[in-house]
Parts: C-alpha cells; sequence; structure tokens
C-alpha cells in the first residue's frame, strides 16, 4: 500500500485559538500493527474534498487514544463491512474557522468510511473569513476544473463520469484528454486512501466498500450505480485503462 503523504497547499485566516478533539475511523487490523513512537500527521481542511489545508501538527502514536469499534451490519448484507477503530487525539492551538475535514497520515493508518473525515465540532468563524492558496512564497493558481475537482496531492483534474461512461469519454465531454493519474494515483497502481480522498471531493455523500480484483474490467476508482449505490470501490486489477466501462457503476476520470 503506497504511503499517503500529505502537503501544506493553504494558509487560512487565523481568527483565535482552541482545542480540538479529533476523532478518526481506520482499519482495526491494520493500526494494531503500529509500533510505540511512530509519528501520525493530523491534516485540518476546510473542505470536504480535503483540498484547503488550514492546520496540520504531527505527535507519536502513543498520546492519542485507540478504540476498537462494535459495528452491526443488516442481516445478509455483503460483503461484510470492515472491522474499524477509532484514533482520538487533542489537536492544540487550532485557529482557524469553520466546519473542518481530517486526514491522519502515518504508518498502520488505513481510512475507513471515507479518507476525509468531519469533524464534530470546530472553532466559529467570523464573517468573512478568507483563504488563499500558496506554497511557501508563491501563490499558485489552480485549474478550474468546471464540472469536477481539483485534487492538489496529485495536481489533476478529477470529473465523475455518466453511469456506464468510460474515463476517455468523460475528459472529452468536458474538452480534455484522458490522464493516467487515473490508473496512476487512484486506480491499480495507486492507494484506497487516494480513491476515498476524490470520492470525497466529487460525491460527498458516498460510502467506502473495498479495493480488489475486478476481473477483466480495469475501472479503477469507480461508484457503484446498482446492488450498491453510491459505494466506492477500487479496482486494484486488472490494470486501468481508459476505455474500460460496465453498465453498473461510474468511474472517477483524472483528465488534462
Amino acid at each position: 500500500m503506497k504511503t499517503l503523504v500529505t502537503m501544506m497547499i493553504g494558509v487560512a485566516t487565523w481568527v483565535g485559538a482552541a482545542d480540538l478533539p479529533a476523532r478518526y475511523m481506520v482499519d482495526d487490523a491494520l493500526v494494531r500493527t503500529v509500533a510505540a513512537g511512530t509519528s501520525l500527521t493530523w491534516t485540518l481542511y476546510a473542505d470536504p474534498g480535503c483540498s484547503e489545508q488550514v492546520f496540520q501538527t504531527s505527535a507519536p502514536v502513543d498520546v492519542a487514544v485507540i478504540s476498537r469499534l462494535k459495528t452491526v451490519a443488516p442481516k445478509g448484507l455483503k460483503p461484510k463491512p470492515p472491522k474499524m477503530a477509532e484514533v482520538e487525539y487533542v489537536l492544540s492551538d487550532v485557529a482557524t474557522s469553520g466546519n473542518l475535514y481530517l486526514l491522519v497520515a502515518g504508518a498502520g493508518i488505513l481510512p475507513r468510511s471515507r479518507a476525509c473525515q468531519p469533524q464534530a465540532a470546530s472553532v466559529e468563524s467570523p464573517t468573512g473569513s478568507t483563504t488563499t492558496t500558496t506554497t511557501g512564497s508563491t501563490t499558485t493558481t489552480q485549474p478550474t476544473c468546471t464540472g469536477g475537482a481539483f485534487i492538489p496531492l496529485d495536481q489533476r483534474c478529477w470529473f465523475l463520469g455518466a453511469p456506464g461512461a468510460d474515463c476517455a469519454a468523460t475528459c472529452a465531454t468536458s474538452g480534455l484528454a484522458y490522464d493516467d493519474e487515473t490508473r496512476v494515483f487512484a486506480g491499480s497502481a495507486g492507494a484506497d486512501p487516494n480513491c476515498q480522498i476524490i470520492a470525497a471531493a466529487l460525491a460527498p455523500s458516498s460510502t467506502w466498500g473495498q479495493s480488489g480484483d475486478c476481473d477483466a474490467v480495469g475501472l479503477g476508482c469507480f461508484m457503484f450505480t446498482v446492488d450498491f449505490p453510491d459505494r466506492v470501490s477500487r479496482c486494484a486489477a486488472p490494470a486501468t485503462t481508459a476505455d474500460a466501462t460496465d453498465g453498473f457503476s461510474r468511474r472517477f476520470c483524472a483528465c488534462h
């Protein structure tokens, strides 16, 4: 599994500091393998796609509280939901505003539910708060990605295709061309957390399923339209292609 690396891409208008109890749902089995002293990075964002960073800190896993969650699945549900745990840590001096969303990165951290997870509380925002996007002292202009979303982690525009549409057609609809980041970032060569970030930006009400072998169809990151509507999954095999399609899903496509 690729390590999810988060980057500083935004600086928000600071308003007063407060401590924020942060909670993040992760894979239970994997988080149990984390060694004492392992550093976790906690990053807050101002949007559900986790593209507008407003706060970041790192702390050893030793200071976090890890609790196993007991989940109940409806009778006959297949596949059964994965076992989950919750990692809790109090973020100090959070001095930003509005609704906040959290990404936690580090060894043994595999997000469950979705990668960009909303938090239950945040610091109150004053009227007129603004966010500017910078890297060091250089201001970066992002593509507009009309009808889609710009994902800062791989610097691409992403779109959610129509049911049954392949990625070549989806990109062409927006006057763009298929980008191989569809495969590299969130497809067969990518990682589940990356697929989850894209789904959070383009389909906020979706839920995460699982990744696996999709037989002969290289869909990459996609969302079911039947059987499990709005459930997001990733085809780890076969290799993701531009023209892969079926009649039961909507593909997430990178375009340039």
